[in-house]
């Protein structure tokens, strides 16, 4: 054990999630990891879910300690589950419930009704089964000396999202991913419940009253101290989350604890509400809110979740990515190895830091068209096309309802990169109502169809030969046999490309795609064909397309259901709810200042 000064005092009862402080005694910095609502030490808030590992903070310095926050996933509903508290002589997990995992330890640890501490000199983490979240205090020792998803500790909040390497990230998502310590790859998407509209959000009202009132609200002696207007958004954002587990349903709990914590760091001790105490203590026996058994269910990257659920999933560039395969199964793709070209695809995402790549096959020809495959691996794609008939003498027009059907309905992960490459005999015929299907789901296509490739110019035979080395074609570069070695493009002859096909050509170009010429792989020459099919992989990973918002709900679809994801709305601009909440919030506190800064 290490010997403990005066900082700390004992243990406190049950249901007090704050470190109680002496004085005289060095500053010190608290942030907390509470249902969704993520506080750093600097005063940062934002909101994050995402069911894999990630370092919350580090002494970089000196390696004193490391603190790494594990999330799991059921049945649809993200939580974080424990911290693993790593230094010198400690190996030890405090979880939420309450429970604690000792491996070895340096350091005072005590678990006593449903609530886990370790202690150090100066370092203090708490974990409480009755606010489901977790505490961490260091001392001034580890001013500015600190790294992770709770920021670096130098009393600057502004820059507390920047990842090892001190790169700025503008997003929650891409701030987890670089923070990521998981083992094995997961699938990384922020899925936080983040409220853009509070016109007809659930519990405005309530959380209103207790972050923005200054007659109603219990915390209201913390106001001047700690800014309240954050924790209101935490508060609407929790309110409005889908419940996946039973006593589940005091949402502002999350928010009021939270609340709490910073205000005792202040020296604002605030009342626990009554509606919170006794909190969680039967959310961790297995109990989960489920449909009835047969009730039809969608499958989520997170499990089964029933009809009626819905979530938002808040993406960024992260390590996951969705390929579907678009393939007319006629004569022009006959004898063309789909296997190879997928492991190349495959072997391309890998170097550009995509570790889990899922890809999925939707066959048409020109009478029929399939249905989409689950997502899996590139292999099983790839076995599926083994041995079907690429015989059908009638071109399907483009296929414009394959890629339609494939950006609709395939079972896309929520809030990762979405990307279509369709092998065709011909250019897609309805550019117009595709470019609607890829917006509406977020989706970027790339086309592999037969070109008739030229260049601006005398007909010479120095030109045929050049637009002959042509591979493929963005809105930007040209892509010849030359970036086999060296991928790089070249603007040059894109300017003097002369473009022949339908408008399908302006829509994959417009929404960031490129579009290839099938008529360059030629099976016979297997020197042309790994050439070719490595230009194509290394262009359809760059510039993978960062994945927005998408909204997802588990529809009924008679006995059966099925999950719809599509791609969030708009912002919108500030409604009746938002002004009424402004008007009374200059009222009560005679300020100008708005209460949704």
């Amino acid at each position: 054990m290490l010997e403990l000064d005066s900082v700390w005092r004992p243990l406190p009862p049950p249901g007090v999630l704050v470190p109680l402080r002496t004085a005289p005694r060095l500053f010190t910095a608290t942030a907390t990891v509470m249902g969704q609502h993520v506080t750093t030490f600097d005063l940062h808030h934002y909101e994050f879910l995402g069911p894999c590992s990630y370092l919350l903070t580090k002494d970089f310095i000196d390696g004193d300690f490391e603190v790494v926050g594990v999330y799991e996933s059921e049945s649809g509903d993200v939580r974080l589950e424990s911290v693993l508290i790593r230094a010198p002589g400690t190996d030890v997990t405090l979880h939420v419930n309450g429970m604690v995992d000792v491996t070895y330890a340096a350091a005072q640890v005590e678990s006593a009704d449903g609530r886990a501490e370790l202690k150090t000199n100066d370092l203090e983490v708490i974990c409480s089964r009755e606010f489901q979240g977790c505490s961490i205090t260091v001392t001034s020792k580890y001013f500015g000396r600190l790294g992770g998803m709770l920021g670096n500790f130098n009393y600057e909040p502004s820059d507390d999202q920047q990842g090892p390497d001190g790169t700025r990230v503008f997003s929650v998502g891409g701030l987890a991913r670089l923070w990521a310590v998981s083992t094995q790859a997961c699938y990384q998407a922020n899925q936080a419940t983040q409220v853009l509209a509070l016109d007809g959000a659930t519990g405005v009202d309530e959380c209103q009253r207790l972050f923005l009132g200054a007659n109603s609200s219990p915390f209201v002696t913390c106001f001047s101290s700690v800014d309240p207007r954050p924790y209101f958004w935490h508060c609407v954002n929790d309110r409005n989350r889908p419940l996946q587990r039973q006593g589940a349903s005091k949402r502002s709990c999350d928010a009021a604890e939270s609340y709490r914590v910073m205000c005792a760091t202040e020296g604002r001790p605030l009342p626990a509400l009554d509606a919170c105490l006794g909190r969680g203590a039967g959310e961790y026996q297995g109990e989960n809110q489920v449909s009835p058994p047969d009730s039809p269910t969608c499958s989520t990257p997170d499990g089964q979740v029933p009809v009626g659920w819905s979530q938002s999933f808040w993406g960024a560039k992260n390590g996951s990515l969705d390929v579907g395969l678009v393939v007319e199964l006629a004569s022009c793709n006959e004898g063309k190895d789909f296997g190879q070209m997928l492991q190349e695809v495959a072997k391309s995402f890998r170097k550009a830091g995509y570790e889990d790549v899922r890809f999925a096959l939707l066959t048409y020809t020109s009478s029929e068209l399939g249905s989409a495959s689950a997502f899996s691996t590139e292999g099983r794609a790839a076995s599926q096309l083994e041995g079907v008939p690429m015989e059908d003498s009638k071109d399907a027009h483009g296929g414009s309802a394959a890629v339609m059907q494939a950006a609709r309905t395939m079972q896309w992960r929520p809030g990762v990169g979405r990307v279509l490459l369709q092998a065709s005999c011909q250019l897609c015929d309805d550019g117009k109502s595709v470019a609607e299907a890829l917006r509406e789901n977020d989706v970027e296509l790339h086309i592999l169809s037969r070109l008739t490739v030229t260049l601006e110019g005398p007909e010479t035979a120095e030109s045929k030969t050049l637009a002959w080395r042509i591979f493929g074609y963005d809105k930007d570069l040209v892509y010849t046999s030359s970036d086999y070695r060296t991928f790089q493009g070249d603007a040059g002859q894109r300017e003097l490309l002369e473009e022949h096909g339908e408008s399908c050509l302006d829509t994959v170009q417009d929404a960031g795609g490129a579009v290839f010429n099938s008529n360059r792989w030629i099976p016979k020459k297997a020197g042309l064909t790994r050439k070719f099919l490595s230009v194509l992989s290394q262009r359809l990973a760059t510039d993978v397309p960062e994945p927005r918002c998408h909204q997802c709900r588990c529809l009924a679809d008679e006995d059966q259901a099925r999950l719809s994801c599509r791609r969030c709305g708009e912002e919108p601009e500030i409604n009746p709810v938002m002004e009424k909440i402004i008007k009374d919030f200059r009222a009560e506190f005679h300020t100008d200042e708005s209460p949704l800064a």
